[in-house]
């Protein structure tokens, strides 16, 4: 994963940023999970707030349908 500001990754799109370990290559992913944080390539971690709003949503569902 590539991290830097949005004009950066812009101008690294263009080019073939893949990493290649003879047989294997290895390719670019926006978002990556660590510990159970997500991180996004830009650092804002917008990714991981949905994610964990989603899942909260989700509890209080099940919560309402337990009441």
């Amino acid at each position: 994963m590539w991290f830097g500001s949005r004009t950066n990754l812009k101008t690294m799109a263009t080019q073939d940023v893949s990493l290649c370990m003879n047989p294997i290559t290895i390719q670019h992913v926006d978002a990556v999970r660590d510990l159970g944080v997500t991180f996004d390539s830009e650092l804002t971690m917008q990714r991981h707030v949905n994610t964990v709003t989603r899942a909260c949503f989700h509890h209080i569902r099940l919560l309402k349908q337990i009441r």
